[in-house]
């Protein structure tokens, strides 16, 4: 759930901090990126699976130059590792529940 609420930070705006959303801004939180993702990987228990999502580097076509300017190209590329985690819980739950019914 962590990756999840920090993509909605970046999702439209939703927080009223203009300079959250400026070029400093943006890149700030693309250099936490990393680290915040292997946080909250580890804090979950469930590794990625990919080593371009870990590092934070060619994710997608131009990422570097995108999450410098767009909010939405974070919010992105966040929910979507997010979205992954929350589909590894699931199937965890899902093989625990297997076994026990």
């Amino acid at each position: 759930m962590m990756k999840i609420v920090w993509s909605f930070i970046f999702q439209e705006h939703v927080l009223p901090l203009p300079k959250l959303y400026n070029v400093v801004g943006l890149s700030v939180a693309s250099y936490l990126m990393p680290g915040f993702n292997a946080m909250a990987s580890s804090v979950s228990g469930f590794p990625q699976t990919d080593e371009a999502v870990v590092s934070g580097v060619n994710v997608f076509p131009g990422d570097k130059q995108c999450r410098s300017y767009s909010p939405h190209a974070i919010w992105h590329e966040e929910s979507a590792n997010g979205f992954l985690e929350l589909i590894f819980v699931a199937d965890y739950i899902n093989a625990i529940l297997a076994k026990h019914i």
